[in-house]
């Protein structure tokens, strides 16, 4: 099992603006999220799947102690830094999923019209997001 610490890091996408019925696991949707969209569904049923980010640990290493990358080396130097390190004295709560371990998602079917409408809105967003990073890249 990896985690942050030996992974590339990607980019997350948001999920629709709502409220979510924790008893009966629906997302309702805010009109302002959607707008003229007469496809959209008004409501999308929701799951629980493991965090990605703390891989369902709720805790990960605080990015600013290991984010250039510790080597043997480090540990080897000083050995109550590393008896720190994974004992977990340096982890910080995860942002993702605020420490619960498990985060929301989408558990329409594919098939489904509300599914195929929710498809379409993540695959927009991903490009977004990717013409948003290259244009960062690049300065714009």
């Amino acid at each position: 099992m990896t985690d942050r610490r030996t992974r590339e890091c990607g980019f997350g996408v948001d999920y629709p603006f709502g409220t979510i019925d924790e008893a009966t696991m629906v997302l309702t949707l805010d009109p302002d999220f959607y707008g003229d969209d007469e496809d959209a569904p008004k409501t999308l049923r929701m799951q629980y799947v493991v965090c990605n980010a703390c891989e369902g640990r709720g805790s990960y290493v605080n990015p600013s102690v290991d984010g250039h990358g510790i080597g043997r080396e480090e540990f080897d130097e000083d050995p109550d830094f590393r008896e720190a390190y994974f004992g977990g004295a340096y982890d910080v709560t995860c942002h993702e999923c605020s420490g619960k371990r498990v985060v929301y998602t989408v558990a329409e079917d594919a098939d489904s019209p509300a599914g195929t409408w929710f498809a379409r809105w993540q695959a927009a967003e991903i490009a977004y997001a990717s013409e948003r990073a290259y244009e960062r890249k690049y300065g714009y």
